[in-house]
């Protein structure tokens, strides 16, 4: 009778110990499928976010290209190409052409003119700038 008590102990830990193993693999099981799920809805994520950085890396190219900017310029802020470019270039005015040729070791301010004679010949070319606008 004591042999028969004694196996059956033995037998109700067996069942115990079995029945805690399982639930620990189970809890195990279950915390590793959250886990595994939860990797999935970050790769998902780091995905979108990939595809949601390449979008706007497009979308700055096509605002930064020159023929959008070009057709906004004309289009919405009502600008145009000139019909023609004029560059000015700088006229030396002298006193006197003897002092035409300037020497190699003067200053650049030598032979420039005087205020005055800037201003006269400003005030010649005016009338030709206005027609150009």
């Amino acid at each position: 009778m004591a042999r028969a008590k004694r196996a059956r102990r033995l037998l109700a830990l067996a069942i115990l110990a079995t029945g805690i193993g399982l639930l620990v693999v189970v809890s195990a099981h279950v915390s590793l499928a959250q886990n595994q799920m939860q990797l999935e809805r970050l790769r998902a994520d780091v995905e979108a976010e990939q595809e949601n950085y390449e979008q706007l890396r497009l979308d700055v190219a096509q605002l930064e290209s020159p023929e959008r900017i070009t057709a906004e310029a004309t289009g919405r802020l009502g600008m145009r190409r000139p019909d023609e470019v004029t560059y000015l270039v700088p006229v030396t005015v002298t006193p006197n052409p003897a002092q035409a040729q300037l020497p190699p070791q003067a200053s650049v301010d030598e032979g420039l003119g005087t205020f005055d004679e800037s201003l006269d010949d400003y005030q010649a070319i005016k009338p030709d700038l206005a027609e150009q606008r």
